[in-house]
């Protein structure tokens, strides 16, 4: 490529970027911040000292102790979070783009994706106190793995690297279910590098005390006395949860991933199993893996526009295992785990390595919306909790595009350009967030 196409394309990008930022920042003009737990939390926290909120939280309500801390200063300064929130929502395109080593048009890609997640989510229950808990994680999750690519492609370790590593790692982690994912990926790392001998002693340190912190942190979740008690006042909303079986809990953990991503038409997952299904077809060696792996898109196109009413799940109370939809939902969400883990590992069936870490990503990142069935406040939480699978579904489908690229590209031939549907798309997505997001603090 020449020197000045390539400046004209980053050009183009960083134009895309500032309209990006821009779009955020308005939205972020119109959040009210003074409603939900918000209101109530500023409140509780002006007769508590810092460690005196933080001890009390943990010991009654919140095991995220770091949240909490965080919480304690910025919920007094609601202009804090706005900076922070704008600059932490604005930097996970470019980190999306360097982890997924997107390097043409697919780095417009985070940038339509992430404008289609549904905003509103975050809004449930307050917007400082829900993002601190949901949105800041992810920002640090993507921020741990940015800065794990560093180092491991450098040959010295950078010790200032290895500090903001360890401390973004310790705050991404202090939320449990991102503390599963990004242990199972270094887990699965660690693993790859025996298996292709590149381990080194300084790998293998630097992956162990982030596993460890990982682990440390859920420990200290898993202890807290105030899970326990919280799950004590709020179980009021979910009567008979106590004596649910383990197979009911997991039900109602399924049942919400088929609410939210096959019943209800979402966006991401529609594109996710497009995707799979175009890349299927073109990269399955037989007829049967091809039309397999069809399924989940002939599936969503059958239920939401031929039998919409045929198949419906809803936020159920009571779980009757021998009701044939509550057999239908299990079989659903089993299904197409299966079908779609076996898609990805098709699609990237040159590159086993990626294949399954995209696969363990997708599927750990489905089991933080499924992991929800095993708490009594599945439903009082909302569906704010599902943003990991959210960005899981995101990562996957860029890393499935950066590789087709890749592939066509060694073919000699010319890869798709992504720009100009990409543009119109996230312009669309980000112009319906920004009306929610204003119509939210007209009604506020």
């Amino acid at each position: 490529m020449s020197k000045p196409l390539e400046k004209k394309q980053k050009i183009e990008w960083l134009v895309i970027y500032a309209l990006f930022v821009l779009g955020v920042i308005i939205m972020h003009l119109f959040m009210p911040l003074d409603y939900g737990d918000d209101s109530i939390n500023r409140e509780l926290n002006s007769g508590f000292s810092c460690f005196e909120w933080v001890s009390f939280r943990y010991n009654a309500w919140s095991s995220r102790y770091i949240q909490e801390l965080i919480g304690y200063f910025v919920l007094k300064a609601p202009a804090v979070w706005v900076v922070l929130d704008i600059i932490f929502v604005s930097s996970m395109p470019y980190l999306l783009t360097e982890i997924t080593d997107s390097n043409g048009s697919e780095r417009y890609l985070p940038f339509f994706l992430i404008a289609l997640y549904p905003v509103m989510n975050q809004s449930e229950a307050g917007w400082i106190c829900t993002t601190m808990t949901y949105v800041w994680p992810v920002f640090f999750g993507l921020l741990t793995f940015f800065l794990f690519r560093k180092l491991m492609h450098s040959e010295k370790t950078k010790w200032y690297l290895l500090v903001f590593f360890y401390l973004s790692m310790l705050i991404a982690s202090n939320h449990e279910l991102l503390a599963v994912l990004m242990i199972c990926v270094f887990i699965y790392e660690t693993f790859v590098m025996f298996l292709k001998r590149t381990a080194d002693r300084r790998k293998l340190l630097i992956i162990l005390f982030a596993v460890i912190l990982g682990v440390l942190n859920i420990a200290i979740i898993m202890m807290s006395p105030g899970i326990r008690a919280r799950a004590a006042i709020e179980v009021r909303f979910f009567e008979g949860y106590d004596t649910l079986s383990l197979i009911k809990r997991l039900y109602l953990g399924i049942n919400r991933c088929v609410k939210i991503f096959v019943t209800t038409p979402n966006a991401l997952f529609i594109i996710f199993t497009a995707i799979l299904a175009f890349l299927s077809i073109k990269r399955a060696g037989h007829v049967i893996s091809k039309l397999v792996c069809c399924l989940p898109v002939a599936f969503l196109f059958a239920i939401h526009l031929v039998y919409s009413g045929v198949f419906v799940t809803t936020d159920v109370y009571e779980v009757h295992l021998k009701d044939p939809q509550t057999f239908g939902i299990l079989l659903c969400g089993g299904l197409m785990l299966l079908i779609l883990s076996f898609a990805i590992l098709v699609a990237f069936r040159d590159d086993l390595k990626k294949g399954f870490l995209n696969v363990i990503v997708f599927v750990v990142g489905f089991a933080t919306t499924a992991a929800m069935g095993f708490s009594p406040t599945i439903y009082e939480s909302g569906y704010r909790t599902s943003i990991f699978t959210y960005f899981s579904l995101i990562f996957v489908i860029i890393s499935l595009l950066v590789h087709e690229t890749e592939r066509v590209e060694e073919e000699g031939k010319k890869p798709l350009d992504y720009r100009p549907l990409v543009i119109i798309s996230a312009a669309v997505a980000g112009y319906v967030s920004i009306l929610n997001v204003v119509d939210c603090w007209k009604r506020g």
